[in-house]
């Protein structure tokens, strides 16, 4: 009887190697040093049995049960994400086990800035090549999305300007402009939609006039204490029934950026010209960040009517209540501006 019990414990005890030992050798590479790509795809739904199949149909790993057996060790069965990866046939299960269960997806990365216009996304897309600059506007003028804020928004090619917001996204490996535009009106629906429209809406503001108000502070101001003096001379321009003549409007009607407009800037004849249209532009003229729209909601109290840009050549601005004032900042910015120029244009010579 001893010996019958002492031989059953050798086979289990044998059982339990071999069934180790299974797991580990099944769990192995399939080909050690082989990182060549191959793009495997989990489906929305697919269970950790089809998966397994898949994956050793692939030829990406050894065995089905014994990757099915780590999986359901290690907890992470049930937690496989859908979407494409890049896996090879140099990793080990227990490596594509855990990809799978923390979604990490292959994809394309792409940036988008604060301050760019629909024609810059367009070409930044492009560049970055996540897709081209026809298709990105087909998206925009036709595309269907599903956002809250799409019903406040006009149709035509510039439908989208300003609810694209500034980011880094990643994209599958197989996705494009439809994708890229997607991520970003999710990016601004959490970043600014949900954020602010409250606030916009106790203070009994328009938050579609409010995205094109901050827009062109985007673009007018580059520090933030100088962006809430931008949203007041706005305001006391619209106020006084002024005409705003910024000439960050003139840029975007152009699609150049000056530092100075030209005569024949102002005489454009475009629904956006500052100089000939009181009021705001019909839309925003960019992606406005964080700042903007904090300062178009809440700016500055004051008299200012004007504002140029400082003869430091920093960036920062110089405001002004009367034109006299005005006038004499202005004269002092382009004397600096004008200096700047030769300083330069001698360093280059040399």
């Amino acid at each position: 009887m001893k010996k019958v019990v002492i031989a059953g414990i050798i086979v289990v005890f044998a059982l339990i190697i071999g069934a180790f030992s299974f797991v580990i050798i099944g769990g192995k590479p399939v080909e050690k040093g082989n990182d060549e790509q191959v793009i495997f795809i989990v489906a929305e739904g697919d269970s950790a049995p089809v998966i397994a199949e898949k994956l050793k149909d692939a030829d990406l790993i050894r065995n089905e049960l014994a990757f099915r057996i780590k999986a359901k060790l290690s907890g992470n069965e049930s937690k496989f994400q859908a979407g494409t990866y890049s896996l090879n046939k140099g990793m080990a299960a227990n490596r594509i086990i855990w990809l799978f269960a923390n979604g990490k997806t292959a994809g394309k990365s792409f940036r988008i800035t604060e301050g760019q216009a629909l024609y810059k996304i367009a070409a930044s897309l492009e560049d970055q090549e996540i897709c081209t600059k026809k298709e990105f506007y087909h998206e925009v003028e036709k595309g269907e999305f599903d956002y809250p804020f799409m019903k406040m928004l006009p149709k035509g090619a510039a439908r989208l300007e300003g609810f694209l917001w500034p980011d880094t996204y990643s994209i599958g490996l197989n996705d494009g402009a439809h994708e890229a535009v997607d991520q970003m009106l999710s990016g601004f629906e959490q970043n600014v939609y949900n954020v602010y429209k409250d606030e916009i809406a106790e203070k009994k503001l328009d938050f579609y006039k409010t995205i094109v108000k901050a827009s062109i502070i985007e673009r007018e101001g580059s520090f933030e204490e100088d962006k809430k003096k931008v949203s007041s001379v706005i305001d006391n321009r619209l106020k006084k029934d002024m005409y705003l003549q910024m000439d960050s409007i003139l840029s975007y009607i152009h699609q150049e950026d000056k530092v100075i407009a030209t005569y024949g800037d102002l005489k454009v004849d475009s629904k956006y010209n500052p100089y000939k249209n009181k009021g705001l532009p019909p839309g925003p003229i960019c992606s406005p960040g964080t700042d903007s729209i904090n300062a178009a909601i809440n700016p500055d109290k004051t008299n200012y009517i004007f504002f140029v840009n400082s003869e430091k050549l920093d960036g920062s601005l110089t405001f002004a209540e009367t034109e006299k004032e005005f006038m004499k900042a202005k004269e002092a910015f382009e004397n600096a501006y004008a200096k700047y120029l030769k300083e330069n244009e001698v360093k280059k010579k040399d």
